[in-house]
């Protein structure tokens, strides 16, 4: 995602050392899309927002970098602790025409006790917290984030280490795979994908987690009703200790107001009616404690298939929702099948999407990459990656990415 490859160093002084501040923590104030397109045929800022708020009718205005500067925020924490709860204390700076909005404590990327563990604040330019925290043996992350209307701050990234041995987390699977669409939408092997994925990664992922669920979800059951039950059913089944996996394998969609929506089969002549929205998608896996994985293949051509289609423009990308899972709010890891300009492929000559095959190829055989007897996640996506490439001939490229505090972990072994 561009917003964490960019930053500004901000100079404070040469007593002190520059801070750096990435774009995503600006995100409420400078993310604006419908300004994007003006700039360059225009040829300066004014004339675009001109453009913008007379063509778009949009109300878009120039936020000064100096004017967005993130809060301060400072966090103290035991380096050290054992069995018993701990407290974390955190204080965020804001001033008056950036007060404090909220705190959320991140451990080990992910917000801790999901939206009941966010403190929330009404107009304190100066706002503390406190949280109480217990953790399994380890070294884990913690981290405070503040935000304001324009921005968020965030703490130092402060290491607690907990002794004794880890035991195995849990492994939660849930997978949706949807072919059997309306007429004009059918896909050939998504629901195949889902359930080959599935059975897949509960043969190898079985040596290192204790105990692995899965709910699969095909077809004429792939209800909007159903694909919600199923993230409820993930939802009630993580705890901070387990892994859950949330698979997608069908077409996306966007509404008349730009919206991303995951379509079901039961689909209607009105998407925000009968569509699974990215917002909610989001919020549900927000909310859920552990670590988690979201695998989307989500941008099918349906009616192109094999190397046929990839001309046609893409118009369903699921940017907006990869940006919001890869959040640090959220701290997901996200692999996606195809670039957001891209069609997702597959093909009656190997039976499967190519995504999918590359998981599947991927756990079966090759994605242990350093030949270390493990496939961590990252080298599952980079495997799954190089081998769309080469069966789409270089017109499909999948991605990986996850949020800076999430350190890789195996997914299976080889």
């Amino acid at each position: 995602v561009g917003e964490r490859l960019i930053a500004w160093q901000v100079n404070e002084g040469i007593t002190k050392l520059p801070s750096v501040h990435p774009a995503a923590l600006f995100h409420a104030s400078m993310y604006q899309p419908g300004l994007l397109k003006f700039l360059v045929p225009a040829g300066n800022l004014p004339l675009a927002l001109a453009m913008a708020r007379e063509i778009e009718k949009q109300r878009i205005t120039a936020t000064e970098l100096a004017a967005a500067l993130p809060p301060s925020v400072s966090v103290t924490v035991p380096t050290a602790v054992d069995d018993r709860p701990f407290v974390v204390e955190a204080t965020a700076d804001g001033d008056a025409a950036k007060p404090i909005l909220s705190m959320r404590l991140l451990v080990d990327g992910r917000t801790h006790m999901g939206e009941q563990g966010i403190q929330r604040f009404t107009n304190q330019q100066t706002a503390s917290a406190k949280w109480n925290v217990s953790l399994g043996p380890g070294v884990h992350t913690i981290t405070v984030l503040a935000e304001t209307p324009l921005s968020k701050g965030q703490s130092r990234v402060a290491r607690v280490k907990r002794d004794g041995v880890a035991t195995n987390s849990r492994l939660f699977v849930l997978a949706v795979g949807v072919a059997e669409y309306p007429e004009g939408m059918k896909l050939q092997f998504s629901a195949s994908d889902a359930r080959h994925f599935t059975e897949s990664l509960k043969k190898k992922a079985a040596p290192l987690f204790k105990d692995i669920e899965t709910k699969i979800v095909l077809d004429k059951d792939a209800t909007l009703k159903n694909i919600r039950g199923g993230l409820q059913w993930l939802n009630d089944k993580m705890t901070p200790e387990d892994v859950g996996l949330v698979f997608f394998s069908g077409h996306g969609g966007r509404s008349d107001d730009d919206r991303f929506y995951l379509i079901p089969v039961d689909v209607s002549d009105s998407m925000e009616a009968s569509c699974l929205p990215g917002d909610e998608v989001r919020k549900r896996l927000e909310q859920m404690p552990g670590r988690l994985i979201a695998v989307l293949d989500a941008c099918h051509s349906g009616s192109i298939t094999d190397e046929s289609a990839a001309d046609e423009p893409v118009d369903a990308t699921a940017d907006d929702l990869v940006r919001d899972l890869l959040s640090d709010e959220c701290g997901v890891v996200v692999l996606t099948s195809s670039l957001g300009s891209e069609y997702s492929l597959e093909s009656s000559s190997v039976g499967f999407g190519y995504y999918t095959l590359g998981l599947v190829e991927g756990l079966e055989r090759s994605g242990d990459l350093n030949h270390d007897g493990f496939i961590y996640i990252n080298e599952l996506a980079r495997f799954a990656a190089a081998r769309v490439i080469q069966l789409s001939k270089d017109s499909q490229h999948p991605t990986v990415g996850r949020s800076p505090q999430l350190r890789p972990f195996p997914i299976a072994r080889p």
